[in-house]
């Protein structure tokens, strides 16, 4: 099975197999006759790096969108070896997998069946123990650092979404979806501790009457002076419901004080109300699990608010990367009394999914304009398409940025994780936002260009929505070259962020009922006729 292995690995394979991969089965045993010398595996946390491997390659071969052989992934992932040392090299010669380093023979294994998920994931082990003796690089290395060399190779080769995170980043991934145990604060670090910049309402930090300027210089404890700012993280977080004690002096106090706070879930705020001239701005950085939620109350606040004056909402995401798929659902229903809102399709069945929207939510009636750029992507992109094909919002900007595929997130033994792309999103209409991107109702060209000529071209009804919508709804999702064109033609993608030009035209369009049934009936009117 592997070379000179032959005669110890096939009986720990019949044995992990018998028991379910048992973790209790020796190492394979590797004869240094074969050119791999047997302390390079011993010293080598084979079992744990085989785990790994094996999980990352099975969730790749069965949930990535497009088929792809278990072989040419590890094969790709061996190539990235080299990251950590150049002098490794691996190659296929027929039956046989070679690793070399600065030329020498470190291995000669038998390549197994191309879809074997077992046997290349104890490939790829043998091939990175066995360059040990030959690489005091790789003898350096820890796992991690060969996950990473071998996931960051062979995903590149996919595309420019799926990504490996070690299990620090994974952390941090999965704190920005779902929250985190902590005392709800922000910081930045000084001479002698940390100095707290915010302190998020309702949080434990407010209730044990932390405010901005507070100086930290102890926690369980602990000095902080000097500590990186994760490290400081890492102190401040933990269960929730687990204690934390902090060491500080208040901004004009002199003498040092001892609190004990109870940490709870902190979800990072991605929504923000704010209300001028009748018109609610909700502003969306981002879509975490409590978006959806939050979007809901900022409507709720501005409608309790403004009452009967409330002009209009208009929704900002400018700048949006994205996020849970299933908030931008939830956004979109909002204002959404039925219809479609975004369908999945991918090579897995699982990926194949479609949502729509329920009526009875208090977003449904207000008067919506939309505000989307080049860095608008993801969920974002969902919400705004959705919203516009079932004529519900006016989309006033740039073209988005064309991230039109959707992934799944797999938890890793090393408390890692992949993120794999393993589906496309297709909008109401039924055209792919995939690399092609939201044509906005009202295009923006430029955050200089003056309102008035925006608006004179809506009231016209010559602008370029109108010219490359029908093209835009029709192109297929493999001509690559035809959807770059589009973008860059019309409406070209820009970073507009907080320019004022954008929510000068939407409050023009809010405040003037004539000019946004114009906006609306103009675009619907082309989609109609195409």
């Amino acid at each position: 099975m592997f070379g000179a292995a032959r005669a110890a690995f096939p009986v720990v394979a019949a044995l992990a197999l018998a028991v379910g991969g048992c973790v209790h089965a020796p190492p394979p045993r590797v004869e240094a006759s074969a050119g791999i010398p047997g302390s390079g595996l011993a010293s080598f946390p084979w079992r744990q790096v085989e785990q790994v491997l094996r999980r990352g390659y099975d969730a790749i071969a069965s949930r990535y969108l497009e088929p792809v052989s278990v072989q040419d992934l590890a094969l790709d992932g061996l190539k990235g070896l080299a990251a950590i040392d150049p002098a490794i090299t691996v190659g296929r010669e027929g039956d046989k997998v070679s690793v070399k380093v600065s030329g020498r023979d470190a291995a000669v294994l038998d390549a197994p069946a191309e879809d074997d998920v077992l046997g290349w994931a104890r490939l790829s082990t043998l091939a990175a123990a066995s360059s040990r003796e030959y690489s005091p690089a790789m003898a350096a290395a820890d796992p991690e650092a060969v996950y990473r060399a071998i996931f960051d190779a062979l995903l590149v080769r996919l595309d420019g979404f799926s990504r490996y995170a070690g299990a620090s980043k994974a952390e941090d991934n999965r704190a920005a979806r779902n929250g985190f145990g902590g005392i709800g604060i922000d910081y930045r670090g000084v001479a002698e501790g940390i100095e707290v910049t915010d302190v998020t309402p309702g949080a434990p930090a407010e209730d044990g009457g932390l405010s901005k300027g507070d100086l930290i210089f102890g926690i369980d404890g602990q000095p902080v002076a000097g500590l990186s700012s994760h490290a400081v993280l890492e102190r401040l977080r933990g269960p929730v419901n687990s204690t934390v004690s902090l060491s500080l002096r208040k901004r004009n106090g002199r003498e040092p004080l001892e609190i004990i706070l109870s940490r709870a879930l902190i979800v990072p705020e991605t929504v923000t109300l704010s209300l001028k001239g009748g018109i609610a701005r909700i502003r969306v950085t981002s879509f975490n699990q409590r978006t959806g939620a939050s979007v809901e109350k900022a409507v709720r606040d501005a409608s309790a608010r403004l009452g009967r004056t409330l002009k209009g909402i208009v929704l900002d995401m400018r700048g949006n990367p994205g996020g849970l798929l299933d908030q931008g659902v939830a956004v979109s229903d909002l204002f959404l009394t039925g219809g479609a809102i975004v369908s999945t399709r991918g090579r897995n069945p699982e990926a194949n999914q479609s949502y729509a929207a329920k009526s009875g939510d208090i977003g449904e009636t207000f008067p919506l304009v939309v505000l989307v750029d080049g860095q608008s992507a993801s969920a974002a992109e969902i919400v705004a398409a959705a919203l516009q094909d079932n004529n519900r919002a006016v989309v006033v900007g740039t073209t988005s940025y064309g991230k039109g595929t959707v992934q799944t997130v797999v938890h890793l033994p090393n408390e890692g994780e992949l993120t794999l792309t393993w589906s496309r999103f297709h909008t109401p209409s039924g055209y792919a936002l995939h690399k092609l991107g939201v044509l906005p109702s009202v295009c923006v060209l430029d955050v200089t260009e003056d309102p008035d000529e925006v608006v004179a071209g809506v009231r016209s009804g010559t602008g370029p929505t109108a010219i490359v919508l029908p093209l835009w709804r029709a192109v297929p999702v493999g001509d690559v070259e035809a959807r770059r064109a589009l973008r860059t033609s019309a409406c070209p993608p820009g970073r507009h962020d907080e320019a004022p030009v954008e929510m000068d035209v939407a409050r023009r369009l809010l405040s003037d009922h004539a000019l946004y049934a114009r906006a609306l009936s103009l675009f619907q009117q082309v989609a109609e006729s195409h």
